[in-house]
């Protein structure tokens, strides 16, 4: 049940920008610098690998579907419970695509003036 946590947990996470970073260079970068890199991450990092999770998983999770799957352990996991917990791995990567989606296309006014300011003008009507 913790998978099902984080799984669920992944998008929110990302939508309030309180996920975990390695940030060695990026805490140095200054606001245009950040907001690339946060757009290229997105772009060659989020979309591809969540559209990866929800074509490698889905044929996992439609098959755990057809077939009814329970646990073959005693006091396992009783059918539709290991189904619904598969489901959460396409169900987590919509979640990051519509949370790196919404980041992308709500920029606030700090985050579109980081992104068209030069570095040597820019007016902060």
């Amino acid at each position: 049940m913790h998978a099902a946590v984080f799984m669920l947990a992944a998008g929110y996470t990302l939508a309030r920008d309180a996920h975990v970073r390695v940030d060695v260079f990026y805490r140095d970068f200054n606001q245009r610098q950040q907001a690339l890199v946060d757009a290229c991450g997105a772009a060659f990092f989020l979309l591809p690998v969540g559209a990866f999770f929800i074509w490698s998983s889905w044929d996992y999770v439609v098959t755990s579907w057809e077939i009814r799957e329970g646990s073959r352990e005693a006091g396992g996991l009783l059918f539709p419970w290991p189904s619904i917990l598969k489901t959460l791995i396409p169900v987590m990567a919509v979640d990051a695509h519509a949370a790196g989606a919404g980041d992308a296309l709500s920029f606030d006014r700090r985050s579109a003036l980081a992104l068209t300011c030069s570095r040597w003008s820019c007016s902060s009507r």
